[in-house]
């Protein structure tokens, strides 16, 4: 059991994790937070022996994240991206939809400059305005349907990967099926706080059991 969760809790250590499956070789990276050297020379330092890298989320709100979201698009098929809390809360703010401005005007708030920085835009204190402009800048660079499109987790009969990890006593799939319907429309989206993504302290708990 404690290698199983070692694969599935890596990304809480910020480095990689190699793994060799009968679907191929992958690692996981997490939170690079779009600092576009860093994370280019640990993706192509993973690809040199991985057939794909997976990004465990945590990809945006970082100086580059034009950049690194160009630079993930155009490998294509090597890079498997999932959201994490950061995706979450982007795509919320920048919704059209009526319910976004909690999502907009007090969590998207703290953190959303050094994104707007990246597409050239100077952030002021009206939240509307900026997500507004982000949102044309991200719709022109085709980046909000690549942000809207990235799924919550990743799995496949041998691993999962998920932001903030799984609830251990309780079935995978009924987690993963909440989770696809939370992320299946922005209505579903704007009314969860997914503890899978956000942080699930079971999670913690069993990081520090495998570390005993």
């Amino acid at each position: 059991m404690s290698r199983v969760l070692t694969k599935i809790l890596s990304h809480f250590f910020k480095y990689n994790k190699n793994m060799s499956t009968e679907h191929g070789s992958f690692s996981i990276l997490s939170d690079i937070h779009s600092y576009y050297d860093v994370s280019m020379r640990a993706v192509e330092s993973e690809l040199a022996h991985s057939d794909a890298v997976i990004i465990a989320g945590d990809i945006v709100d970082g100086p580059d994240t034009k950049r690194v979201i160009n630079y993930l698009r155009s490998l294509g098929d090597k890079v498997i991206c999932i959201a994490g809390n950061h995706e979450w809360v982007l795509r919320n703010a920048l919704s059209r939809h009526a319910f976004a401005g909690a999502w907009r005007d007090e969590v998207w708030a703290r953190y959303h400059y050094k994104t707007m920085q990246s597409y050239g835009i100077e952030p002021t204190r009206e939240w509307r305005d900026n997500a507004t402009l982000l949102r044309e800048s991200l719709e022109d660079n085709e980046h909000l349907a690549w942000l809207n499109h990235l799924p919550p987790y990743y799995s496949n009969d041998e691993f999962i990967v998920v932001h903030a990890g799984p609830h251990l006593k309780q079935d995978w799939n009924t987690q993963a099926a909440q989770l696809d319907e939370y992320n299946a429309s922005d209505e579903n989206r704007l009314a969860a706080e997914p503890s899978q993504v956000f942080f699930n302290r079971t999670c913690q708990n069993a990081r520090d059991s495998t570390s005993r």
